[in-house]
């Protein structure tokens, strides 16, 4: 697993298809854009247990 610290509005690149943008991170929580292709199936991980 890759761990990253990253700004508020800093964006990831997975691939050529998937844009993460972290929007806002103040303590317990954060705001996080995914721009990805429709058929790429984003869940959180509670959704998938």
């Amino acid at each position: 697993m890759l761990t990253l610290t990253i700004k508020d509005n800093e964006t990831l690149h997975i691939g050529d298809d998937i844009k993460i943008v972290i929007k806002r991170a103040n303590g317990a929580t954060s705001k996080v854009s995914i721009e990805a292709p429709k058929a790429v199936k984003i869940l959180r991980d509670k959704l998938v247990r």
